[in-house]
């Protein structure tokens, strides 16, 4: 359970400058073109695929947790070799289904035009974080995109949100954290950044009530308010 107290409301937080996004279930759908490489994956271990309820549930802690909870019986090389094979399809088949969220573009572009430093912080591993953003044609809207790369940086680690506020020269307290999961809620609050959950992604109210998260986004033009504070 997360504790509402720990979060700073919008009343109380200084001008934002930055923002970080998260990217599936955040920016845009990728449901569909994930649980089709898992799905390749499973079958390369002789195992069926999973329903799409059940991926959209386990998404949101990198690709290695994706498959062992997707198989969690299997260890050692049999694991690996489900985590390869769903790396390797994703990686050839990244941006088929995947869609940005209505929306979402245009806000992208009127927060630029205020001057705010976008980036996107991810736990889907780096280079396919870097390779989405790419196709969903994204690239010149951040500043900076940050995938998963090892397991003491992957979120809810504040590390690479501090790392890019260093990068930014700008306080924590000035980045935004906008996410659809308790993971990027953990995230900015152990970095000391404010954050906002979205209501559009891979989590249901229900959800992200039990996780404690009580203030969410209806829609992507409430980013634009959340980020004025």
């Amino acid at each position: 359970m997360i504790e509402n107290d720990a979060y700073t409301p919008p009343a109380r937080r200084s001008a934002v400058r930055g923002i970080l996004f998260d990217l599936d279930g955040t920016l845009a759908n990728t449901l569909d073109d994930i649980a089709a490489a898992l799905a390749h994956g499973l079958e390369s271990v002789h195992r069926p695929a999973a329903r799409p309820d059940d991926v959209r549930r386990w998404i949101g802690d990198g690709l290695p947790e994706l498959c062992k909870r997707a198989a969690p019986d299997l260890a050692g090389t049999d694991l690996d070799r489900l985590i390869a094979a769903t790396r390797s399809y994703y990686a050839r088949n990244t941006v088929v289904h995947t869609r940005l969220y209505p929306g979402i573009e245009p806000v992208l572009e009127r927060l630029r035009s205020r001057g705010l430093r976008l980036g996107v912080l991810s736990n889907k591993p780096h280079e396919l974080t870097v390779e989405t953003v790419r196709r969903l044609g994204l690239e010149p809207r951040f500043d900076v995109v940050r995938g998963y790369v090892t397991e003491e940086e992957k979120k809810p680690s504040p590390r690479v949100a501090l790392e890019i506020a260093r990068q930014w020269n700008l306080r924590p307290e000035k980045i935004l954290v906008i996410g659809d999961s308790a993971t990027d809620f953990q995230t900015a609050q152990a970095a000391g950044m404010p954050v906002r959950i979205v209501e559009w992604g891979f989590r249901t109210p229900e959800e992200l009530a039990t996780a404690g998260i009580a203030q969410t986004l209806k829609c992507p033009d409430d980013i634009e308010a959340a980020a004025s504070g």
